[in-house]
């Protein structure tokens, strides 16, 4: 069975990423952090993600700030 389309691409993702980092002038990444001003951000897309990765949610995050430039 083919998974169903989020609706978001991971250039979406990096450009709201790329603003929680910079929203947070965040040095060295602080997951807690991240997460609370994600939500602020875009609540839809928490949602969405937190969903679609579960127990996943937090390495899929640390994995694609780990991977902006």
């Amino acid at each position: 069975m083919k998974r169903k389309d989020i609706g978001y691409s991971s250039k979406v993702f990096a450009k709201f990423f790329s603003r929680v980092k910079r929203d947070t002038q965040m040095e060295e990444f602080d997951l807690p952090v991240f997460k609370k001003q994600f939500q602020v951000i875009s609540s839809e897309m928490y949602d969405v993600m937190q969903y679609e990765e579960q127990e996943n949610f937090d390495l899929w995050i640390t994995a694609l700030c780990a991977n902006l430039r």
